[in-house]
């Protein structure tokens, strides 16, 4: 049976959790035999500021899958399937 993990790569906040610490955690927990990380964001600190804009997440996905070397999906205002296309291309 996969084993996906979702993640929150960032929580915006200084001296908080961040993409590096995430792309460490994903790969100890594929080590474990995890499959693939949904890479999202935020949510976690209520006075956070998160930057919105289309396809927002999608860096903090390919930052954790060039870092850590394990499969990611990516959401954040992911919204036609052009854009999808694009992302999935890139």
């Amino acid at each position: 049976m996969p084993l996906f993990v979702r993640f929150s790569a960032t929580d915006y906040s200084s001296g908080g959790w961040n993409e590096e610490q995430t792309a460490i955690v994903a790969g100890w927990a594929h080590e474990a035999g995890a499959d693939l990380f949904d890479i999202s964001s935020g949510g976690n600190v209520a006075e956070a500021t998160i930057p919105l804009g289309p396809g927002y997440q999608v860096p903090f996905a390919a930052y954790v899958r060039n870092e850590a070397h394990v499969p990611v999906s990516a959401v954040g205002l992911i919204t036609s399937p052009q854009q999808a296309e694009q992302i999935v291309a890139g």
